[in-house]
């Protein structure tokens, strides 16, 4: 033990404080310190519940948002087939074999295209 906590120790006297406490619990009545522990549970078990209550609004919210982001990104994949569609051929009627890619049409509209158009 160092020098100046054995010194602080004997300037301290431990002996009041243990009076103290000693005359604290024997002057208190039993039915108050009933009512202290009472208190004391409703009190944690209000903080207790609180925390629960908070935990799950949390894990729904964070449910909530999982949800949201899956949305978002397969609406985005569906955009993108879209558009990758869109930019492939959209010269492409269906009624012909000509498209963006496979020829080029005369002024009088012949087509240089396989099926004549």
């Amino acid at each position: 033990m160092q020098p100046w906590v054995a010194k602080l120790m004997k300037t301290i006297n431990f002996n009041k404080f243990q009076h103290i406490s000693r005359n604290f619990f024997k002057g208190s009545s039993p039915s108050f310190t009933l009512i202290e522990i009472i208190i004391a549970i409703v009190v944690l078990s209000i903080g207790v519940f609180s925390v629960i209550a908070l935990s799950g609004k949390s894990y729904g919210a964070i449910s909530l948002q999982k949800n949201k982001l899956i949305a978002l990104n397969l609406a985005k994949e569906e955009t993108e087939i879209i558009r990758s569609i869109r930019d492939e051929n959209w010269l492409y009627r269906g009624d012909s074999d000509c498209d963006m890619n496979s020829a080029v049409t005369t002024c009088d509209g012949t087509g240089l295209c396989g099926d004549g158009v």
